[in-house]
């Protein structure tokens, strides 16, 4: 191969745009393999390339390398976008707008224009470090504070976001949410890739605080942040078309200080989830793995939450809740957690749900003032405490093919908690109690493990006019579920006769008059459909 000549900007020298290298053999893309793999996804735009190290960067891990990074970014912008591009080292960040009135514009690296592409040379050997006391966004993308400014088609690709948590100052619940990425209200078709974001203060990334549409992050790690490892607000209710996948969570919400549970991906409305792991709650506020909080109604404009193939995993810490939602119109599909408190903690309404586990809690589903949510094919393995446990009046919630095994109760319904019903599926045998229910219409049909048909006799005693009747159902019967066949005429003419007091375990047979000397004996059947 011939000898290929290079710049000052550590580029061949003939290739001093993007347009040039993509024009470059397959065996040149090989041998500078430690730049191209970072930028590959880009081949289709013209865009001019920025190198760092052009603009004075050093990348030695203690010289403040902010200023040239920025001066960097600030001419891809001037010239309508490009690839900023970080060869391997580490770069020290110190705050590039320390005297900003808020700490929302406190940053180390702002982009403030469309297209602008930031990409290392890969996780490990690219990696952006926060200075000691710098209390700033490592990376701002927009803002949102003293001026709106919306970006989009910008990009963070291929490398290391080092957050040194243990250098910055403590935050609160108002003061330095300072992030590893930030990106802010209105931005569109903003791309995180390949990165992992660890020792934040406050959040990894977050998406502040709302209006986002087509956003995308992918096969991203964030690892040991004081607040949310990911958190996603969407105050003005319209964002649409955001897509996360492949991202990673472990120990996140390592702040004592903060007034709320922390958890490891929150959400409000506008985002697909899918494929997305957490583990290593926090032992402070980190309490949530999977969280989704919108209690207003969806706008035409705002897209619903859903997730599908995810996993949560406690560790064994109490008052931890797998999956939390307090939403509308959520969507999930395979989601397993294990090793919570509460597997999935539900409230709101209008929930589609199938094929979600949980696995070693103390309640596996708790419905708490849920309404009209559909689960379907859904498991409780080694629950001590109830399989699925609906209080402060779940009604009108649909259970098919649900089931729960070693479990201390299959079934709980509170008083309030009407009109639900539960078809088909199980509850195992190992169970103390399969079913409680105190609320008034619910329907279990077919549902294994529960008693819902029984029979037996009893008898009028002479002198008395009822007799009580311990039905040995789980669930309480209608005076339609009950039939009653006399099998002996009384001495005397006991007139009519009609059920009464029926409860969860008894109901009573009454007679107008004393039967007589003979008692009067009957057979009883209870069935529910």
């Amino acid at each position: 191969m011939a000898n290929i000549s290079t710049s000052t900007t550590g580029f061949p020298s003939e290739v001093d745009t993007y347009t040039t290298l993509t024009r470059a053999t397959q065996a040149t893309k090989e041998q500078y393999n430690g730049m191209n793999s970072a930028i590959v996804a880009l081949e289709k735009h013209t865009f001019g390339v920025f190198n760092v190290k052009t603009y004075g960067a050093v990348g030695d891990g203690t010289t403040d390398d902010r200023t040239y990074i920025q001066s960097a970014i600030d001419a891809a912008e001037a010239a309508g976008g490009g690839i900023v591009f970080f060869p391997p080292g580490t770069y020290l960040l110190s705050n590039g707008n320390s005297g900003a009135s808020s700490w929302n514009n406190r940053y180390c690296l702002s982009i403030l224009s469309d297209n602008v592409h930031l990409v290392g040379s890969g996780t490990g050997a690219t990696i952006l470090k926060l200075a000691a006391s710098a209390n700033a966004h490592v990376i701002q993308i927009g803002q949102r504070t003293n001026g709106t400014v919306t970006v989009s088609d910008c990009s963070v690709r291929d490398l290391e976001i080092d957050g040194n948590r243990s250098s910055q100052s403590t935050p609160d619940d108002t003061n330095d949410h300072n992030n590893g990425i930030d990106v802010s209200t209105g931005c569109s078709r903003i791309k995180l890739e390949r990165l992992y974001i660890h020792d934040c203060m406050y959040y990894g990334i977050g998406f502040q605080s709302g209006q986002f549409t087509d956003c995308s992050i992918r096969d991203v790690t964030i690892a040991n942040t004081g607040a949310d490892g990911f958190d996603g607000k969407d105050e003005s209710n319209n964002s649409t078309g955001n897509v996360m996948d492949g991202v990673q969570v472990s120990a996140f919400g390592l702040l004592s200080g903060l007034t709320n549970q922390q958890a490891g991906i929150d959400f409000r409305g506008g985002w697909h989830v899918s494929n997305c792991t957490v583990d290593g709650f926090g032992t402070a506020k980190g309490l949530h793995g999977i969280r989704v909080n919108v209690t207003t109604a969806f706008t035409t404009a705002e897209q619903p939450v859903s997730f599908v193939n995810c996993f949560a995993n406690g560790g064994g810490q109490a008052n931890t809740v797998g999956f939390y939602s307090n939403a509308l119109q959520v969507r999930a599909a395979n989601i397993y957690v294990s090793n919570v408190e509460t597997g999935y903690s539900i409230r709101e309404r209008d929930y589609m749900l199938s094929n979600l586990t949980a696995e070693t809690v103390t309640t596996g589903f708790s419905f708490v003032g849920a309404n009209r949510a559909q689960l379907t094919s859904c498991v409780v393995r080694n629950a001590s405490g109830t399989a699925y446990s609906l209080t402060s009046s779940s009604g009108g919630n649909m259970f098919s093919g649900c089931i729960g095994f070693t479990v201390g109760t299959g079934i709980s319904l509170a008083a309030g908690c009407n009109s639900n019903r539960f078809i088909g599926g199980a509850i195992s045998t190992a169970s103390v109690t399969a079913l409680s229910d105190s609320g008034t219409g619910n329907v279990f049909q077919f549902v294994g493990g529960i008693v819902r048909a029984n029979s037996g006799t009893g008898s009028i005693a002479s002198g008395a006019t009822t007799a009580t009747v311990n039905h040995g159902l789980q669930t309480t019967p209608s005076a339609a579920n009950i039939s009653v066949v006399f099998t002996e005429q009384g001495t005397n003419n006991y007139g009519r006769w009609w059920i009464s007091n029926i409860t969860p375990t008894q109901f009573t047979v009454n007679v107008s008059s004393d039967p007589g000397a003979s008692n009067l004996d009957f057979s009883w059947q209870v069935v529910i459909v």
